[in-house]
C-alpha cells in the first residue's frame, strides 16, 4: 500500500511537472512572438527615425533658405528707401534747373504748355508712400523670417522629443 502511495505521489509530481513544461512552452511561444513582433517594432522606429531626419534636414534647408531670402529681402529694401529718402530729401534743384529750362525754351516758341500743364515742375509727393508701402514690406519680411524661426524651433524641439522616445 505504502509503495503504490508513493507511486501515485511521483505520477502526480510527474503529471504537474508535464503540465508546468506545456505551460513554460506556451509561455516560450508567446515571448519568442512577442520578441519577433518587437524586433519588428524596432526596426520600424528606425525607419521611422532615418524618415524623420531626412524631413528634418529638408525643413532646415527650408528654413534656412526662407531666412537668407527674407534677409536679402530685407536689405534690399531697405537700401531702397533709403536712396529714396535720400532722393527726395535733395530738394527739388533738379527738377527747377529742368524747368528753368523748358520755360526758357518755351519762352522762345510760341505755343505755350497745352491747358491743365500750368505751373511749375515738382517732386511727386506720393513718395511717402511709396516709402511707407516699401517699409511695411520690409515689416512683413521680418515677420515671415520671425515665424519661420519660431516654426523651425518648434520642428527641432519635436524632432529631438521623437528621438528621444524612439531612443526610449
Amino acid at each position: 500500500h505504502q509503495n503504490a502511495m508513493q507511486t501515485q505521489e511521483k505520477y502526480d509530481v510527474k503529471s504537474d511537472l508535464e503540465t508546468k513544461i506545456a505551460d513554460l512552452k506556451n509561455a516560450i511561444g508567446t515571448l519568442a512572438d512577442g520578441i519577433e513582433v518587437a524586433k519588428a517594432e524596432v526596426a520600424s522606429t528606425h525607419v521611422a527615425m532615418k524618415r524623420a531626419s531626412e524631413n528634418r534636414e529638408a525643413q532646415n534647408k527650408d528654413f534656412q533658405m526662407t531666412v537668407s531670402d527674407q534677409r536679402a529681402t530685407q536689405a534690399i529694401l531697405a537700401k531702397a528707401v533709403e536712396r529714396l529718402n535720400a532722393f527726395y530729401a535733395k530738394g527739388s534743384s533738379i527738377v527747377e534747373e529742368s524747368h528753368h529750362l523748358a520755360s526758357s525754351k518755351s519762352l522762345k516758341s510760341s505755343q505755350g504748355p497745352p491747358p491743365g500743364f500750368g505751373g511749375s515742375y515738382k517732386k511727386s509727393g506720393g513718395a511717402s508712400g511709396v516709402v511707407a508701402m516699401i517699409e511695411g514690406i520690409i515689416s512683413e519680411s521680418k515677420t515671415v523670417e520671425q515665424d519661420a524661426t519660431e516654426g523651425e524651433q518648434a520642428s527641432q524641439t519635436a524632432y529631438e522629443e521623437f528621438i528621444k522616445d524612439s531612443n526610449a
